[in-house]
C-alpha cells in the first residue's frame, strides 16, 4: 500500500495531494473500490506519527493504493510509467 502523499512526490504533483484527491473524484468510476481506500483518521495520526513530519494534518484524509491503483492512478494522471514500475518492484522487493 502506497499513501496519496507519498505518490504525490513519485509523480511529481505540482499541488502535491490536492491533484491526486482531484484525479480521484473525476474519475471514481475508472478506480475500482479493492484498488484503493481513504483512510481513517486514527489510522492517520498513527501513519503521520510514526513516518511522516507533516506539521499539520490535510483537511482530507489520505488514500491508500495497491499496485493496481497506483497502475490506475498513474494512467490517469499521465505520469511517467516507468517510474511507478519502478517503485512497485522496489517496494516489492523491500517487503519480501
Amino acid at each position: 500500500m502506497v499513501a496519496t502523499i507519498d505518490l504525490a512526490k513519485l509523480y511529481h504533483c505540482k499541488d502535491g495531494t490536492k491533484t491526486i484527491n482531484q484525479a480521484i473524484r473525476r474519475h471514481i468510476d475508472r478506480l475500482p473500490d479493492d484498488f484503493y481506500f481513504q483512510l481513517k483518521e486514527i489510522d492517520y495520526r498513527e501513519l503521520r506519527s510514526q513516518i511522516w513530519t507533516a506539521n499539520r494534518m490535510s483537511k482530507t484524509l489520505p488514500y491508500a493504493f495497491t499496485e493496481q491503483g497506483i497502475a490506475m492512478l498513474a494512467t490517469i494522471l499521465r505520469a511517467n510509467w516507468y517510474e511507478w514500475i519502478f517503485y512497485i518492484k522496489k517496494e516489492v522487493i523491500n517487503n519480501e
